[in-house]
C-alpha cells in the first residue's frame, strides 16, 4: 500500500487548485473561454424566446426551445464519435462559426423560419461541450480534478449572473434583435481563446481517442 500525506484544509485545497489553474497558461485560457462562452451563451438562450415572440405565436414558443433542446441532445450522443473523426479544436472553432452565422443569419433576416433555424444548430453545443470538458479534464490535476471543475463552473456562474443583467438591460434599451446580435458578435472572444490556448498543440489532439472512448 501507498501512503501520501496530504493537507486536509479546506482553505489550502481551494488555493492549491486556484494555483494550478493560475500556473497553467493553457488550462487559463481554455477556463477563460469556457467561463465568458457560458455567462454569454446562456445569458442569450435565456432572451432568445422574446425573439421567437416577435415572429411566432405564444403558443409555439416551446416549440422552439424543444428543438432546440432535441438537437443538443442529439449533439451529445454523438459527440465522442465526431470528436474522434474531426478532433476538439477544429469542432470548436468551426462549430461555433458555423453556430454563430447561422444566429445571425436568423437575426439578420427574421423570417418565420428563423427561429426555428437557430434551434437546429444546437447540434453543436452539445458536442461542444463534451469537446471542451474532454480538454479541461486532461489539464486538471489528479489531486485537485473535482476542486479546479467546481472553480471553474463557479466563475462561470458569476459571470453568467453579471452578464445576464447587462444583456437584459441592453435588450431594453435597444431591443432584443439587436442584444442578441452583440451576444453572437462577442462568443468571438471565447473562440480565439480556444484558440490561442490550443494553438501548437498537436500532442493534445493525438490523445483523443484515448479520452472519449
Amino acid at each position: 500500500k501507498t501512503h501520501t500525506r496530504t493537507n486536509g484544509n479546506v482553505y489550502a485545497h481551494l488555493w492549491t487548485a486556484f494555483q494550478n489553474i493560475v500556473r497553467n497558461p493553457r488550462l487559463r485560457a481554455i477556463s477563460a473561454a469556457s467561463i465568458l462562452s457560458y455567462a454569454i451563451g446562456e445569458s442569450a438562450w435565456m432572451i432568445r424566446s422574446a425573439f421567437v415572440a416577435l415572429l411566432w405565436p405564444v403558443w409555439a414558443l416551446g416549440i422552439a426551445q424543444m428543438i432546440a433542446n432535441a438537437m443538443a441532445a442529439v449533439g451529445f450522443y454523438f459527440a465522442g464519435r465526431i470528436i474522434r473523426r474531426f478532433g476538439e479544436l477544429r469542432l470548436l472553432i468551426g462549430g461555433a462559426a458555423i453556430n454563430e452565422a447561422v444566429n445571425l443569419f436568423g437575426l439578420l433576416i427574421p423570417t418565420v423560419v428563423s427561429p426555428a433555424l437557430m434551434s437546429l444548430s444546437s447540434v453543436f453545443y452539445g458536442v461542444n461541450t463534451v469537446a471542451i470538458g474532454g480538454l479541461m479534464q486532461r489539464e486538471f490535476t489528479d489531486e485537485q480534478r473535482a476542486t479546479m471543475g467546481s472553480l471553474n463552473s463557479f466563475a462561470g456562474g458569476i459571470a453568467f449572473a453579471v452578464f445576464s443583467f447587462l444583456l437584459g438591460a441592453l435588450a431594453d434599451r435597444v431591443g432584443v434583435t439587436i442584444a442578441l446580435v452583440c451576444t453572437s458578435l462577442l462568443l468571438i472572444v471565447p473562440t480565439l481563446l480556444y484558440w490561442w490556448g490550443l494553438r501548437g498543440q498537436p500532442a493534445a489532439q493525438e490523445n483523443i481517442k484515448e479520452s472519449v472512448a
